[in-house]
């Protein structure tokens, strides 16, 4: 398929077009495997039409965007400006999948990840959606060493929404498991 395209038209243009082609929602039975492959095969020469889909008027198309960027294996820092950017759509859906394509971004270092994207996401623990709130804190909890303590602290005082309150207690007890473990303790009493 991609070979078509350049044997047809200019590659930077006909790359974009392709990339916002293929990320308009899948209808029933479209194989995300198949998607995800053309994407792959398309790379970072498509980073144009990501950046489009992720402007798009539609919500669906710009989370769509999001998770793709992922599974197709998108990186570096083009990628990771479209989604720091995407963590304050005006859509929730969007939101979590940019705050999840972030974390699982292949092409950038765990060490950038901790010192950089994970306190970006943790601002989400307080976003005005309780659906955001509570997967960014059972997001957050493979990240629990990097994650602010005091953000999680001030979101869950705040917090109203039971299972939100849950998601947090349990990202904050995760918190205090992974400081115990950095300084050598296990328990309450230091040792």
């Amino acid at each position: 398929m991609v070979e078509d395209v350049l044997k047809t038209e200019g590659p930077q243009e006909e790359f974009t077009r392709r990339v916002l082609e293929l990320l308009r929602p899948p209808q029933g039975g479209t194989p995300w495997a198949s998607l995800s492959k053309e994407l792959r095969e398309i790379g970072t020469k498509g980073i144009e039409g990501f950046r489009q889909a992720l402007t798009a008027p539609s919500s669906r198309v710009r989370a769509f965007a999001a998770t793709m960027m992922v599974k197709s294996e998108q990186g570096g820092e083009p990628a990771a400006e479209l989604l720091l950017a995407a963590l304050s759509d005006s859509n929730k859906h969007v939101r979590r999948h940019a705050a999840a394509a972030l974390l699982a971004m292949p092409g950038i270092l765990d060490e950038r990840k901790r010192a950089e994207f994970v306190p970006r996401v943790a601002r989400l623990l307080r976003d005005r959606s309780g659906t955001v709130r509570h997967k960014i804190a059972g997001m957050l909890k493979r990240w629990a060493a990097n994650v602010p303590m005091e953000r999680v602290a001030e979101a869950l005082v705040k917090e109203d929404v039971p299972r939100c309150r849950r998601a947090q207690e349990k990202l904050l007890k995760a918190i205090v498991r992974a400081s115990r473990k950095a300084k050598g303790t296990d328990n309450c009493t230091g040792g």
